[in-house]
Order: C-alpha cells, then sequence, then structure tokens
C-alpha cells in the first residue's frame, strides 16, 4: 500500500501527455499516439528510476489493432495483445474473445450458484443471490440475456 501511496503521488504520473492515463495501485494503462505513450514510458522510466523504481517490461502490454505497425523500438518490447483479447483489470475492453470468456465463465458461475441455492431455505437464497449477482460493468450488451437467464433460475429455485 506504501507504495501504492508513492507512484500515485508522484507528479511525473500528472504531467503525463498521453490522451490517457489511467493508474491503480502499481498498474498504469496509457493510450494515445505511439510517439506520445513511448514519450510518456520514458518519463516514467526516468521518474521511477529516480525513486528506485523500475518497469517489468515482461509485464507490459501493447493493445493495438491487429495490422497497427509499431515503429518505436522500446514499444516494440512490449508483449502485443490485439483488441478483441484486451482486458483491463480483469475486465473486457471489447468485443471479442476475452468478452466471450468472461461471459462464459459468469454463467458458468451463475449455474454453479443457482445449484448452490436450492440446498437452502428460499429467503436465504433470494437474499444471497440478490447482493452477488451483479453482472461486471462490460457485459452492458448481455445483461437482458442474464436478467432472463436468472428469472427463470430464481423462479425454479424458489419454487
Amino acid at each position: 500500500m506504501l507504495f501504492s501511496n508513492t507512484i500515485n503521488g508522484h507528479p511525473t504520473l500528472s504531467s503525463l501527455k498521453s490522451c490517457l492515463h489511467l493508474r491503480y495501485l502499481d498498474d498504469i494503462t496509457l493510450g494515445g499516439s505511439a510517439k506520445r505513450v513511448a514519450a510518456d514510458i520514458r518519463e516514467i522510466i526516468r521518474a521511477g528510476a529516480a525513486i528506485g523504481l523500475s518497469l517489468n517490461v515482461d509485464k507490459c502490454e501493447l493493445i493495438t489493432h491487429r495490422d497497427f505497425e509499431v515503429n518505436d523500438a522500446f514499444l516494440q518490447s512490449f508483449k502485443r495483445v490485439e483488441l478483441e483479447d484486451a482486458t483491463l483489470l480483469s475486465e473486457p475492453l471489447f468485443v471479442g474473445a476475452a468478452l466471450d470468456s468472461a461471459w462464459e465463465n459468469r454463467c458458468e458461475d451463475l449455474a454453479r450458484a443457482f445449484d448452490r441455492l436450492r440446498l437452502i431455505g428460499a429467503q436465504d437464497a433470494l437474499i444471497r443471490f440478490v447482493h452477488r449477482s451483479a453482472p461486471p460493468k462490460s457485459f452492458i450488451c448481455y445483461v437482458v440475456v442474464l436478467r432472463l437467464t436468472i428469472k427463470h433460475s430464481v423462479i425454479s429455485t424458489l419454487f
């Protein structure tokens, strides 16, 4: 936690020029032109070295369209991730394989939960379900399907 205070409070992060710069604990997400992002990463490396921190390039990802040509040698060292496979804090960012996989996992979790809810009283099952069944933010397009599935499962659990 102290590390998070150190990195999030550092003035370098406030001065980044990329269109998008998000921070969470020790994760930084940058978005913008390849040239601007590369310049900001170099500044982060310089400022981090001054306080004893280093960038773990093995964990860095470059999220781009499949046909995007990366000319910067430093950015080329990052793991390349295509848009449909991209996640941020374990949440899918775009429609594609990552969203399909996350959706499938969430539906499996709900099916398992409903199987277990049948083993306890209806009132307790409903209370536990309501507090734990909200879909992740990235699943907005699937909410109608999820609500229909939940409605059917709740009805079969309670009656």
